[in-house]
């Protein structure tokens, strides 16, 4: 055994690790393999409408007889499709920064020398050193070290500072003996020997789990691509349908063509995308004001649909200020010798939280303890949960221990009486939702006491230190809130059920004492964890590996949910989630990577906030949807019914791209900045599975649209019919869908208040007032600029003809007043009954 264990000191030769190297690959983590830019186009170009823009640009610029009109389509389905291709342009990072996790360079030992290299160059076998300030490049287990202190808070979750030993620690995924890759050395040093590179390491497997998770389209991407792959398909055959019906009654290939792709470009929704782009980007905009910082547009959307809130207690739902609130005595042990014990039991340059409360609390000068003589130490184990140190202070040795109340406890002479006494005060303390943490001692006037392990010893229990991590102060306010919406809000947490119920009741949780353990979850099948999640809101114990198991089983019940995550084992559950949340202050760039949405400020009541701004960004996309779709109506109707009646083409291609890809998106802008619905956070999360468009929007939809395409409609037949001038005639025709267009926005922002109350608020609006003017110049422009004029085949209109064009303009939607105050007066008739 000696000679096996001299052997592995010695580490390898140069030749043994190039021999692995080529067995076991560069210590590098798999990376994801991203698309290219030309892969992502030609997954755009797979869409029917792109398909049908890019067909429709070609042959109306092949057939067209205007070499200008061609180009100007041309141009426009380039910008939309590059407007598309930027939004998906969105390669996963995750595991380029697993890898800049790793050092860059390493010291091991080659033919029985240190000597530095490239840390991607580490292969299983080799002995490894390291010191305070590294990051661990590699898995492996310690062979020797000194003071070892690690950091594995990127891994675990945890903030507790692990303090390594030689011996095997059996209990849980991460072993006391070993050190894992990303890790960081924050005290000591030691030579390791490597067991595990690339991705193979406790990192690699976790980012093996990132690139499994299912990438899923949200619950609007879903409903947008069906409703926009259904009228394109029906765009396609229709478009056939018009070119034969038009060529075999007029025997004209050019006007049948123009006549088909002109109702083929009005049929399809190809300013969705445009609109979504712009309300999801100006909505990510204004969230990352509030502390939100978007990394997938599509999420914000999401955001207001979330049913489950998944939380982690510390630093979300608490302030992550451990603080001494309470120091209790047993016996006739003096507060005083209490924290004289505490201190002595600390390491003297801690990075552990709770020993910096502790230390900051103990009035007792802990510099002057520190400096008497450190006999021997007992490192804190995951399997022991305490850790001590034993003293020479003057003439008296002095063992000080702290841990948990479980630990410590096991290691004192107590009696049945005494033991039962110290657990009910433990219970106290702990339901007030404090860590409790037990204090003995024993002091000797020699060594020959002093047990060589923790185990051994036989301490007198002198008393316990609780410290408190109490919730912020809005986050009770925000649950409340979170209640009356219909959203579940779920704890996680590491620490133990109690202090876990006691937070829980703080912040108005509900049924804080229905909780699971981790351990219960992992003896749990799918389908039992399902059914348990169900009534459950605390989740205590929980190892941040098991977080993926809870928001599986959430999900699998149908419900959309946002989790928030701050550690690399994080990642994955971060992933999985409709919205992954990372923690901006003390959240790993793993996670941030992962995410969906980063929280600047690690606040609860911010996710509530941008929750809010989720409902009142999808409100608008749905109005500016049925705003769309209604202008669409009275387009598609002229695409068809003018031909079919052989009449001159009143709208062309070049007219249909200035409406749909130019005035609509910049109209539905207006829509995009109304303020959310004063009762938004009272209703219940909306049912993904519900339709976008519903019958009464299809009613209303129809109606509106069939009105205004009547009267453009008409004054074309009559202007064409009376002065036989067509460039008029479209000028007059195209005028009043415009103006129809910004009347429609004012009537459609409210299904309750009037055009002109909203009118009035709008004109408060500096932008919207600059949208609208917006609007007008470029009806100006075409009507009275000549070389627009020329573009559009349009002709000016003289001052009696503008008065008409708004009259006719004003009839064609102000109609709908009538229904508002009808609904109106039987709302409040419903309300008095």
């Amino acid at each position: 055994m000696k000679d096996n264990n001299e052997k592995l000191l010695n580490g390898l030769t140069q030749n043994q690790a190039n021999e692995r190297l080529k067995q076991y690959g560069y210590n590098d983590l798999e990376a994801q393999k991203s698309q290219t830019l030309l892969q992502i186009i030609l997954e755009i170009l797979k869409e029917p409408m792109f398909i049908l823009l890019i067909a429709s640009a070609l042959i109306y610029f092949f057939v067209s007889k205007e070499v200008l009109e061609g180009l100007v389509m041309i141009f426009s389905v380039v910008l939309m499709i590059a407007i598309d291709v930027v939004q998906q342009y969105k390669t996963d990072k995750s595991l380029e920064k697993l890898r800049e996790m790793s050092s860059p360079k390493a010291i091991v030992k080659r033919d029985g020398k240190f000597i530095e290299i490239e840390s991607s160059c580490v292969v299983p076998g080799d002995v490894m050193q390291i010191t305070e300030g590294d990051k661990v490049c590699a898995d492996g287990r310690i062979l020797s070290l000194s003071d070892l202190a690690v950091d594995e808070s990127v891994l675990t979750g945890e903030s507790d500072i692990i303090y390594k030993t030689l011996s095997y620690d059996g209990e849980g995924r991460f072993k006391q003996n070993y050190v894992y890759q990303g890790t960081s050395v924050v005290l000591g040093s030691a030579e390791i020997l490597v067991t595990e590179t690339g991705s193979k390491t406790q990192v690699g497997q976790i980012g093996q789990s990132i690139l499994d998770a299912p990438i899923r389209p949200t619950p609007l991407e879903k409903q947008v691509n069906g409703l926009v792959k259904k009228v394109s398909s029906y765009a396609l055959i229709m478009l056939v349908i018009v070119v034969l019906i038009t060529y075999f009654q007029f025997h004209d290939f050019y006007k049948s063509i123009i006549s088909g792709l002109t109702f083929a470009i009005s049929t399809i929704p190809e300013e969705f995308p445009v609109i979504l782009t712009i309300f999801l980007s100006l909505g990510a905009y204004r969230l990352s004001a509030k502390n939100s910082l978007i990394r997938r547009l599509s999420s914000v959307e999401t955001l207001g649909c979330v049913s489950v809130l998944c939380v982690d207690k510390t630093g979300t739902l608490t302030e992550n200020k451990m603080t001494v609130s309470k120091i209790l005595p047993f016996g006739d042990c003096s507060t005083d010798y209490i924290e004289k014990i505490s201190v002595l039991a600390c390491e003297k340059n801690s990075y552990d939280p709770m020993e910096q409360a502790i230390l900051k609390h103990c009035k007792i000068n802990s510099a002057n303890l520190f400096s008497n003589e450190l006999i021997a130490e007992y490192p804190f184990t995951s399997k022991l949960k305490m850790m001590g140190h034993v003293w020479k202070i003057q003439d008296r040795i002095i063992t000080a221990v702290k841990g948990s109340p479980e630990g410590v406890l096991k290691i004192c002479k107590l009696t049945e009486s005494k033991r039962e006494l110290i657990l009910k005060q433990q219970a106290e303390l702990a339901s007030d939702g404090c860590r409790v943490i037990a204090v003995a001692a024993k002091e000797t006037i020699s060594l020959d006491g002093v047990p060589s392990n923790i185990e051994d010893c036989e301490l007198d229990f002198i008393g316990f230190i609780s410290l408190s991590d109490p919730p912020r102060k809005e986050v009770k306010k925000s649950i409340d809130v979170c209640k009356k919406a219909g959203i579940k809000v779920i704890m996680i947490t590491g620490d133990n059920p109690i202090t876990a119920k006691a937070i829980g009741k703080q912040i108005g949780l509900s049924d804080c004492n229905n909780f699971l353990t981790g351990d219960q979850i992992d003896s749990m099948s799918d389908e039992e964890l399902a059914e348990a999640v169900k009534n459950t809101n605390i989740f205590a114990r929980v190892v941040p590996e098991q977080k993926l198991k809870i928001i599986k089983a959430i999900k699998q019940n149908g419900l959309t949910v946002a989790m928030t995550g701050d550690g690399v084992n994080d990642a994955p559950a971060l992933k999985y989630a409709d919205i992954g949340i990372a923690m901006g202050k003390r959240g790993t760039s793993i996670a941030k990577e992962a995410s969906d949405m980063i929280l600047l400020d690690d606040n609860f009541s911010t996710i509530v906030e941008t929750v809010k701004d989720g409902r009142r960004i999808y409100d608008n996309i749905q109005k500016a949807v049925r705003y769309v779709l209604t202008f669409k109506v009275p387009i598609i109707l002229i695409s068809l019914f003018v031909p079919l009646m052989g009449l001159s083409p009143m709208l062309l291609p070049i007219h249909i791209v200035l409406l749909e890809l130019i005035l609509d998106p910049v109209s539905a802008i207006v829509l995009e900045r109304q303020p959310a619905e004063k009762n938004i956070m009272l209703k219940k999360p909306r049912d993904v599975s519900k339709k976008l468009i519903l019958f009464n929007d299809i009613v209303k939809i129809i109606f509106q649209g069939f009105i205004i395409f009547l009267s453009a409609f008409s004054s074309y037949v009559t202007i064409f019919s009376k002065f036989g001038d067509e460039a008029l005639a479209r000028s007059f025709s195209i005028s009043i869908l415009i103006l129809s267009n910004i009347l429609l926005i004012y009537i459609n922002s409210s299904d309750t208040q009037s055009m002109f109350y909203v009118m009035k608020t709008f004109m408060k609006d500096k932008i919207i007032l600059a949208i609208i003017c917006f609007i007008l110049a470029m009806l100006g422009s075409i009507l009275y600029f000549e070389p627009m004029r020329i573009v559009f085949k349009t002709s000016p209109l003289n001052l009696w003809q503008l008065m008409a064009v708004i009259m006719i303009s004003i009839i064609s939607v102000i109609w709908y007043e009538v229904v508002k105050t009808w609904n109106r007066s039987k709302e409040i008739k419903k309300n008095n009954t």
